[in-house]
């Protein structure tokens, strides 16, 4: 005989489902791997579009340019190391150790002209009691130096922008350090010296140089530091105010 349903209606139990586990559910890494693998052979090669192509061909121009651009001044620099520029700094020393006017009129093409704030010229005084082949040495290590230092955090991370920038700062800065000018040391106190607390002295000491450093004060009030801002135009003011101290009216 069938046997009885316990239900008093007749209906039949549903029968009972096998709980599935979460280990059965759960989607491995190798499973993953196997999909991609798979959707990664069913689909066809890419084919690198005509824009595609001549944008590479674009950039890889522009980089050989870069480069080439750098190597060539690289090596001008080096097969005419003249350190021409340690005349103007040796001479305004000079000048102040005789008691005579540091800005004194002289021909402006000539190599004994100083623009730069009185301090430079000061700081050189020392530098005038040592023999001048010596001092010469020194300085062009310190600018080869400082060139480097101002084009490594270029390649840190590098990119096909930076990789260009790197190729063409550099050897310009070499360049410019086999003339003897301090524009190195300008160029690297400005790329490690803006982002630390102490980068607003670094700025006012570039900018009583070369005036152009002076803009980066605009970083500082851009991102509403007006204390960095403040501080950097104070110093500023202090290192080229001095200037007023001399007699300008012959100054070229």
């Amino acid at each position: 005989l069938p046997a009885q349903s316990s239900d008093p209606h007749g209906r039949r139990p549903s029968p009972r489902r096998t709980p599935v586990s979460t280990a059965d559910r759960r989607v491995t890494p190798s499973t993953l791997s196997a999909v991609h693998d798979a959707q990664l052979a069913a689909s066809p090669p890419a084919v690198p579009s005509h824009a595609g192509l001549l944008f590479r061909g674009a950039v890889t121009l522009v980089l050989a340019v870069f480069i080439g651009q750098g190597v060539a001044h690289a090596v001008f620099g080096i097969s005419a190391w003249t350190l021409e520029d340690v005349d103007a700094y040796w001479s305004a020393a000079e000048r102040l150790r005789a008691g005579e006017q540091l800005y004194a009129h002289f021909d402006p093409d000539s190599n004994v002209v100083i623009r730069y704030a009185p301090w430079f010229a000061f700081a050189w005084v020392p530098l005038t009691f040592l023999p001048r082949p010596a001092v010469e040495v020194g300085w062009a290590a310190l600018l080869v130096a400082a060139s480097v230092a101002a084009t490594l955090p270029l390649l840190r991370r590098p990119t096909r922008a930076s990789v260009a920038l790197a190729g063409m700062l550099g050897p310009f800065l070499l360049w410019t350090a086999s003339r003897g000018n301090v524009h190195p040391l300008v160029v690297a106190a400005l790329v490690l010296g803006v982002q630390r607390r102490s980068g607003p002295l670094w700025i006012a000491l570039a900018a009583s140089l070369k005036a152009v450093p002076a803009i980066f004060v605009l970083v500082y009030i851009g991102r509403r530091e007006w204390g960095r801002a403040a501080a950097t135009i104070a110093l500023t003011g202090i290192l080229t105010g001095h200037m007023l101290l001399f007699d300008l009216s012959t100054f070229a």
